[in-house]
């Protein structure tokens, strides 16, 4: 089973095509609560170990990564704490206020779910707070149930198998728990605006601190933290799109992504990703910043 091609929003080839990247959507019943998959695939590279290196932007989202092949430095097999389950190479990853970084020694094949904050809240009742900038076992954080959909996604032959797996097992839970009030985001601001609409709702005529307080139940972090993320993105977005267009002007990505001016982005960008933005086209042809590189590509209408 491959992916349908409607499903696959970007995918980018790099090392002389030797490696793959892609940015997959969800199915219209997943849309408040999935965010993307993401797959990659190495083992057909010679690559260097800086560029077997994956630098990882700060996400507001839960994921959830199968290291199908190969290793990777988030995971430590030996750290699992449950003894029911066999021990199996996935990571749970809270939200990151921070850039992260993992390794590969050697080539790897991986596929990642990124999940909402409030959907993961709502879907297992986990404390969202204490995953933040946190990478745990896979087996240390969920129940039976949700090990054995893991441990078959793992096994799966292919990538449109494994998301078959994947969608199968949590349309039904999300559809159980979905709240009647959200509404399907297609871009990160659409689920941050709802999140601060539905706080506010279920805290009418209580003040700013209250409303701030349940935001951060539901997603780790302060709204104010939610948007600073995501004017992030925004810029990484305007750039990559003016860079194809050979005409980057990082004071128009900086009036387009809502900044105050030029001076306001830069210092933010940099806080947020660890990266100058006159650093950004090194950056967009670096094999190890290959996330940045399939994510910034995603459309974007201006």
């Amino acid at each position: 089973m491959v992916i349908p091609p409607n499903r696959v929003v970007k995918e980018v080839y790099g090392k002389q095509g030797t490696t793959y990247s892609a940015f997959i959507s969800p199915s219209a019943a997943l849309s408040a609560c999935v965010r993307a998959y993401v797959t990659r695939n190495t083992l057909e590279a010679d690559l260097a170990l800086d560029e077997r290196r994956n630098q990882f932007p700060p996400t507001p989202t839960c994921i959830i990564t199968w290291v199908i092949r190969g290793h990777d430095t988030r995971i430590d097999m030996s750290a699992c704490a449950s003894t029911s389950h066999p021990r199996i190479p996935v990571v749970f990853s809270g939200p990151h206020t921070q850039p992260s970084v993992s390794d590969n020694p050697g080539p790897v094949q991986l596929f990642s779910v990124l999940i909402y904050p409030d959907a993961i809240r709502a879907l297992t009742g986990l404390d969202i707070s204490l995953h933040l900038d946190r990478y745990s076992q896979f087996c240390d954080v969920f129940d039976g149930h949700w090990q054995e959909m893991a441990h078959s996604v793992l096994e799966a032959m292919n990538d449109g198998e494994r998301l078959r797996l994947i969608e199968n097992f949590l349309v039904p839970r999300w559809q159980a728990v979905q709240p009647t009030e959200l509404t399907s985001p297609s871009q990160f601001h659409d689920w941050s605006h709802g999140i601060a609409r539905r706080a506010a709702d279920k805290n009418r005529g209580l003040g700013d601190r209250q409303v701030d307080r349940r935001i951060k139940s539901w997603t780790g972090q302060a709204l104010r933290q939610l948007r600073g993320i995501g004017r992030a993105e925004e810029s990484l977005f305007h750039a990559r799109k003016r860079i194809d267009a050979n005409n980057l002007k990082w004071s128009e990505v900086a009036a387009k992504s809502g900044y105050s001016d030029q001076a306001h982005m830069c210092r933010e960008f940099r806080r947020i990703t660890g990266l100058r933005p006159k650093d950004f086209k090194k950056m967009i042809t670096h094999e190890s910043y290959w996330l940045y590189q399939v994510w910034s590509k995603i459309p974007l209408s201006d």
